[in-house]
């Protein structure tokens, strides 16, 4: 499939997405069995809240350096005043949780100008914590496209404990940009980390972005977010 024919198929599969704009829209429906995951990953994921630690208004993020976060950019209000209330809460677990910090600073992929379909391939965004986060060490990433993943996040209808995906097929789309995976998700998943398991180490390869009820599309970390963490 050229160029032309893999970004037709992704805008048709993720229609759901743009009419939601900055949720997923997907049933979890026919998602494999659950990956089994070590606490210390489940431990640098959390829920990035849009007002508050306790919100369900909410995506998921990942700790990928002691002040740094990995997102998806449509889960970040572009208007400065709207992110006063944001907080990542690290390995919330019904109640309970590594840490919690504010957002200082946001950095959005340089080609993101907004929640819109034409915009997946570039749906990324680093945050900086207001403090950094010593409890937990961060996932690190790769960029290597693998073949099958894991998946690590919170849905809205399962609010209080990390859902996991997994093992799930991976194809790459839209050239070296996209990561169509085999499994679906749904509200709230969005930022959520792809992993890929390197020598015993789990690894975040990119962050979901957009789903139907049958694939998850998430926005690979090479290129930008290595530069900008210097990796």
């Amino acid at each position: 499939m050229g160029w032309t024919g893999a970004v037709q198929v992704a805008m048709r599969s993720i229609v759901a997405w743009m009419c939601a704009l900055v949720a997923l829209a997907a049933s979890p429906a026919g998602a494999q069995p659950a990956q089994v995951l070590p606490d210390a990953v489940l431990s640098a994921i959390g829920r990035l809240n849009n007002a508050g630690y306790r919100t369900r208004n909410m995506c998921s993020a990942t700790l990928v350096a002691p002040d740094m976060i990995l997102t998806a950019a449509h889960c970040v209000p572009m208007e400065p005043r709207l992110r006063d209330t944001m907080r990542f809460v690290a390995g919330w677990d019904r109640g309970d949780y590594v840490a919690a910090r504010a957002i200082a600073e946001v950095m959005y992929h340089p080609s993101y100008t907004g929640p819109t379909v034409t915009n997946i391939p570039h749906d990324i965004a680093l945050l900086r914590l207001d403090a950094p986060i010593s409890e937990v060490a961060p996932l690190p990433l790769t960029p290597l496209a693998p073949r099958s993943v894991a998946m690590a996040g919170y849905m809205s209808d399962r609010p209080h404990i990390a859902s996991v995906f997994g093992p799930c097929p991976a194809t790459p789309v839209h050239g070296p940009k996209l990561l169509r995976i085999d499994c679906p998700t749904t509200h709230g998943f969005s930022g959520a980390p792809v992993l890929r398991e390197i020598d015993g180490a789990w690894h975040v390869t990119a962050a979901t972005s957009a789903a139907n009820a049958a694939s998850t599309f998430a926005v690979r970390v090479q290129g930008w977010v290595q530069e900008t963490l210097g990796e």
